[in-house]
């Protein structure tokens, strides 16, 4: 019996071992087989560093393949910490040393180490920072936050001591560095703008950002990054995503203290695409410069293709002051000098008297006017018990619509307006799209325009419409609000016969081309044949005889309507321009031909003293813009 115990007993022992046993031998299997993979990660993690080196960007030409934006060369002064290993140990002892030191002479019982360990890091950096300063013979200071987050953060990337060196300063450092020098010179490309402030606010600007990871397959890896540059607004920030390079970098094995021994994988960064885009430059810089110090905007298109030829807003601003960052007194000026906002695209303006034309229009369908409609237009007009002036407060007696478009009859509107009635009025103005953004490749176009009627007024400002609306209305004040870019936009969709005109920057053969050189014979306009060339004759007129007279170029076919607007409670006034050139000369209302270009030109007034006028103001700037480009085709010069 005692016999069967013993061997019961050595049987149940045998069951603890092979069980011990299968259970080590599982979890030596779970650990060293099934785990093996997870803790290869654990181990590249803790050893590994993923270095990002950014693309540079792909650069923007104009139509004609002038370089617009491109890359520059930026050299900077940088120091390379893990070369310093040593001198930052021997440093920080030396500061343990005279903190014991003082520690026994003044009673104290604490060493803040951490304090320490930064103080020597900051004094072995200014012997440095001392040292370049002797060479570049300007005095340079020691950011110790950010020395101090760089170790934190950055430990693998070398510490920044002077960015963008002139080209003096890079031969004498060239020179001057030893080549085992912990302190190197370290290139990065930096946009470069090479027309400054032209068409600043299309080419948009660019800030500093962080590389992404889309050059290594494993995303896990501790990253640093060198700074990269990224679209902050215009072209910049719409076609970011193309024009951004392909990041490159290294792989590095670093030691328990975090500085990199040995690389283990390197790829090449790669140039972004480039962009071509339908401005052209030379035509930019002529409009920019006959807008001068004024505050406005120029559009021109082509009437064709939709491509814009010329985006101007002034003021504006140098695009290479944002390089390598914007300085705070930069952006200060450029602030106080509100320089930010592209005018083309943004500014909300009362159309003034070139919505006339949506009047005109709106009646002549709506059979209210024929061309042949004559008008008694006084120096006022009374609607209720308020009296509304004609232009430039003078009688201009009885006009039809050609001279009432050419005088640009204020009473003559009035009444026209009045018997169409607000809500046919905004019918016409939505269809040539006057009530939408145009859609065109640049940020912040604003969504909504103000096209108004009465149902508008009620919802908006809680108030019913008056006949005093419908008059301010029909000569393009009151409610109504547009932009520059969408005026010309109308300009280029009426001389084309096509109200769904669509601009565009983007070079192409042709972007909404018409199908003919030549209007149909009912246009897309929806107006009469006759009505429609009626109105090109008033245009016309008042570009040869009436407000627009100064925008005459001898021997050109030229179509306009001006307008002077008033804003800010009427102190201040807006000088506009619209219209559109034909290539060549018609001596005939009723010939029917497609005009080349489409214009727009606004001067915004910033004091009731400037007397801006759309006749006097803004016709000789058009006239410089239209007779550039009249100069540039006949050299046969590329579109």
């Amino acid at each position: 019996m005692k016999h069967w115990d013993y061997r019961l007993r050595l049987l149940h022992l045998g069951a603890v071992y092979l069980g011990s046993f299968l259970f080590l031998a599982w979890g030596l299997f779970w650990r060293q087989i099934l785990q093996t993979q997870r803790y290869k990660d654990q181990e590249k993690q803790q050893s590994q560093r993923r270095i990002l080196q950014p693309g540079p960007r792909g650069h923007i030409y104009d139509r004609n393949g002038q370089l617009l934006v491109g890359n520059r060369p930026g050299f900077s002064v940088v120091l390379y910490l893990g070369e310093l290993r040593q001198e930052l140990r021997q440093e920080y002892l030396k500061k343990v040393r005279e903190a014991r030191q003082a520690r026994q002479a003044g009673g104290q019982t604490h060493l803040n180490r951490d304090s320490l360990r930064a103080d020597a890091r900051a004094a072995v950096v200014q012997r440095y920072l001392e040292h370049l300063e002797g060479i570049l013979g300007r005095k340079l200071s020691l950011d110790k936050p950010a020395l101090l987050r760089h170790f934190a953060q950055k430990l693998l990337l070398p510490f920044p001591l002077a960015r963008d060196l002139s080209d003096q300063e890079y031969v004498r450092l060239w020179d001057a560095l030893p080549i085992d020098s912990p302190m190197q010179l370290h290139g990065e490309a930096f946009r470069y703008y090479p027309f400054g402030c032209a068409a600043a606010h299309v080419l948009g600007n660019v800030g500093p950002a962080e590389a992404t990871i889309d050059a290594f397959a494993d995303k896990k890896l501790t990253t640093f990054s060198f700074k990269t540059q990224t679209g902050r607004s215009g072209l910049e920030l719409v076609f970011d995503a193309s024009l951004q390079g392909k990041n490159g970098g290294s792989i590095w094995q670093v030691d328990p203290s975090g500085f990199q021994y040995r690389c283990l994988e390197s790829v090449i960064p790669q140039k972004g695409q480039d962009l071509h885009i339908t401005i052209d430059i030379e035509l930019q810089r002529v409009a920019e410069a006959a807008l001068g110090a004024r505050r406005g905007a120029v559009v021109l298109l082509d009437i064709a293709t939709g491509e814009v030829l010329v985006m101007a807003s002034k003021p504006d601003y140098d695009l290479n002051a944002f390089v390598p960052t914007l300085s705070v007194e930069a952006f200060r000026a450029i602030s106080e000098n509100e320089a930010w906002m592209n005018r083309a695209l943004q500014g909300l303006y009362p159309p003034g008297s070139p919505f006339k034309l949506i009047t005109a229009m709106a009646a002549l369908k709506a059979g209210v006017i024929t061309p042949e409609t004559r008008f008694d237009c006084d120096r006022f007009y009374k609607v209720g018990n308020r009296l509304y002036p004609e232009h430039d407060k003078l009688a201009l007696g009885s006009v039809d619509l050609k001279e009432a478009l050419s005088m640009s009859s204020n009473v003559y509107c009035y009444q026209v307006g009045l018997q169409v009635g607000p809500e046919a009025l905004a019918k016409e103005a939505a269809f040539w799209h006057l009530n939408s953004p145009t859609g065109i490749e640049l940020p912040f176009e604003p969504q909504q325009r103000s096209v108004p009627d009465p149902q508008w007024k009620l919802e908006k400002r809680h108030e019913r419409w008056y006949p005093g609306d419908t008059a301010n209305m029909a000569i393009g004040q009151g409610f109504l609000l547009t932009t520059p870019l969408r005026m010309a936009c109308f300009a280029a969709a009426l001389g084309s016969g096509n109200p769904g005109f669509q601009p565009t920057l983007l070079k192409k053969e042709s972007t909404n081309a018409l199908q003919s050189s030549t209007l149909p014979a009912s246009g897309a306009h929806g107006l009469k044949p006759s009505d429609y060339q009626a109105l090109l004759a008033g245009m016309r007129q008042a570009a040869t005889q009436g407000t627009g007279r100064l925008i005459a170029i001898h021997g050109s076919d030229i179509c306009v309507k001006t307008g002077t607007a008033q804003i800010a409670n009427n102190t201040l006034t807006l000088a506009w321009l619209i219209g559109f050139y034909y290539a060549t000369h018609t001596t005939h209302a009723t010939q029917e031909s497609l005009p080349t270009v489409a214009l727009c030109v606004l001067v915004e007034g910033a004091d009731p003293n400037d007397g801006y006028a759309g006749s006097t103001t803004a016709a000789p700037i058009g006239r410089t813009v239209l007779r550039a480009y009249q100069k540039a085709k006949e050299k046969g010069g590329k579109d």
